[in-house]
């Protein structure tokens, strides 16, 4: 009996690979710890925590037409944490409205980063990092 010829083996491609409980809830934590920081104790620190985690977030979504709704919150959260850096700076409690602004965006990642491509997430951590280093050389 002639033997069948040869099937070369077809890998399927890896589908989402999900941020899994435990990275999911250090992002919130940080996030949320930050920004009661900025509420009870404005510091440079928290406010970097939250820049952190606003910037890869929005790196992550910048091509995502699916999310572009959350994407426009996390945004917001972002601009308005632009808007309150000379207050943290100075020691003072960002204004109220801006504070809602930032919570909201800190509360729409919370929802969504447990939706995200872990992969997709790590690959946008080295863009970041990569253009923090372009920064730091100009």
């Amino acid at each position: 009996m002639p033997r069948p010829p040869h099937i070369p083996h077809r890998t399927r491609p890896v589908g989402r690979l999900p941020v899994m409980a435990k990275l999911r809830d250090e992002f919130g934590m940080v996030a949320h710890v930050a920004l009661c920081g900025l509420e009870t104790a404005p510091s440079i620190e928290a406010f970097d925590a939250l820049a952190e985690v606003f910037n890869l977030l929005q790196v992550d979504l910048r091509n995502d037409a699916r999310r572009s709704d959350v994407a426009a919150v996390i945004s917001g959260g972002a601009s308005a944490l632009i808007a309150s850096q000379a207050a943290v700076e100075a020691g003072q409690v960002p204004a109220s409205d801006l504070l809602e602004r930032i919570r909201a965006g800190v509360n729409a990642i919370d929802g969504l980063i447990g939706k995200l491509d872990v992969t997709r997430l790590y690959a946008s951590m080295q863009v970041l990092k990569a253009m923090k280093r372009a920064e730091a050389h100009a």
